[in-house]
């Protein structure tokens, strides 16, 4: 499904937090047992570089973050839940996201 919607992600990188706000992003989201969350506008998405960047430096220190997200709008994203990255598809702008502590 198509959504246009503001989102708060939390990151969580052992001790280290920080919060990111992104506005009007048009993204399409699903949900079965993976959260996948591609970029759907004619630009680029905050969002998607954002999340990109800091898995890529996860990747290069092999500490990964998890991700707390929270949607403007009603849609798959679970706010409750923690999520790290298991793939990114860049020439889809896309996330692929798995639950924490599952």
């Amino acid at each position: 499904m198509e959504f246009k919607t503001n989102i708060t992600v939390t990151i969580h990188n052992g001790r280290d937090k920080s919060e990111h706000t992104f506005e009007n992003e048009e993204l399409s989201i699903t949900r079965a047992t993976k959260l996948w969350i591609e970029n759907k506008s004619e630009g680029e998405s905050e969002f998607y570089e954002t999340i990109k960047s800091t898995y890529s430096i996860d990747k290069n220190v092999g500490k990964f973050s998890n991700y707390t997200i929270k949607t403007s709008e009603v849609t798959p994203v679970e706010s409750f839940r923690e999520y790290y990255v298991t793939k990114i598809d860049e020439e889809k702008q896309a996330i692929t996201f798995e639950w924490a502590g599952y």
